[in-house]
């Protein structure tokens, strides 16, 4: 009996290392090519926005009415890639990152609101907005890449 006991042990013991392989811990989501296409969608389409303004500046056409649909729509894909990244398993940095960029807008919104009277207040968030993207993108990259 003791010798089963102890040649079980050890069948175990040349058994462990293959069976740890097998299981890895992931602390983060896979890559996933729709929340890809979203962000690259949105960045394409917040690109756009800011275009638009800065060529429209300082004319009635670049006020906050003419612009509704296009914050509707915004917030519509804004939502619908929080959706699609809670879904995910393990997903939390992405979330977080796309509620900011949520946040961003409404705050953009806001200022645009009341009115866009200095460059700066385009050119500073389109920066601030790309740079959302790039670093929502870049993690997006790196999980398929499996970093």
């Amino acid at each position: 009996m003791r010798y089963i006991k102890h040649h079980i042990n050890f069948l175990l013991l040349l058994l462990l290392p293959i069976i740890a392989s097998g299981c890895s811990v992931k602390f983060i989501a896979d890559y996933d090519e729709v929340t890809d296409k979203l962000v690259t969608d949105l960045q394409r389409k917040m690109e756009y926005f800011f275009l638009d303004l800065e060529y429209k500046f300082g004319t009635p056409e670049a006020d906050y009415k003419n612009y509704i649909e296009l914050y509707k729509e915004i917030k519509t894909d804004l939502k619908l890639l929080e959706l699609r990244a809670s879904a995910l398993p393990q997903n939390e940095i992405t979330v977080k990152q796309v509620k900011l960029v949520q946040k961003n807008l409404l705050l953009f919104e806001e200022i645009h609101k009341d009115g866009l009277d200095d460059m700066i207040f385009i050119e500073e968030p389109r920066k601030d907005f790309t740079l959302a993207f790039i670093n929502i993108l870049k993690l997006e990259l790196a999980k398929k890449r499996g970093e």
